[in-house]
């Protein structure tokens, strides 16, 4: 047979060769498995800090919420900006959260309650359905004032009083008395 009759053959026959030699390739060799820890979603771990840090929990008990121990979550904070911002975000806004609240309390406000109510008749049938909305003030809470004032301006509103003593401590010169004093 002729050199290039064999060559023009080969050449016609090399795509369907290589393509069952990649196919079986694909079959019997797995895809490496990636070795050591897993990745970490600090986007979705963020948001679930954000929440814990809402309801209030430390660093401690977030780090233990979403996972991860304590030292992980301190270098988080430090290496990603967004994490550290999304807790503390969720802490300012429950404290700011709870300050308006206190302070609705302490100056009283209205609020409107509407409840409905179901009109029977004496067989127990539904006659109408009516609507009842209540406006009710509540007055200002004095715990919540003091509360308040002693925490915003505690130079003001203390509830301890400093006693300084400007003289000097007794002690007893003759002998009765220090023994009436060893005594007590």
């Amino acid at each position: 047979m002729n050199q290039g009759k064999m060559l023009s053959a080969a050449l016609k026959s090399w795509p369907a060769c290589v393509n069952h030699l990649n196919k079986s390739a694909d079959m019997t060799t797995e895809t490496p498995k990636k070795s050591g820890r897993p990745k970490v979603d600090w986007h979705e771990r963020a948001k679930q800090a954000y929440n814990y840090a809402l309801l209030g929990a430390d660093d401690t008990q977030i780090a233990k919420l979403i996972g991860i121990s304590e030292s992980t979550l301190e270098n988080a904070k430090q290496e990603k900006p967004g994490f550290a911002k999304a807790i503390k975000s969720g802490r300012i806004q429950a404290a700011a959260e709870v300050a308006a609240s206190l302070y609705r309390r302490c100056s009283g406000f209205q609020e409107t309650e509407v409840t409905t109510r179901e009109i029977k008749s004496p067989t127990g049938e539904i006659i109408s359905v009516e609507t009842v909305t209540i406006a009710r003030e509540v007055p200002p809470d004095t715990d919540a004032c003091v509360f308040w004032l002693t925490n915003r301006r505690p130079d003001l509103w203390r509830n301890t009083v400093e006693v300084e003593h400007t003289g000097k401590a007794y002690q007893p010169d003759d002998e009765e008395s220090k023994k009436e004093a060893a005594a007590c």
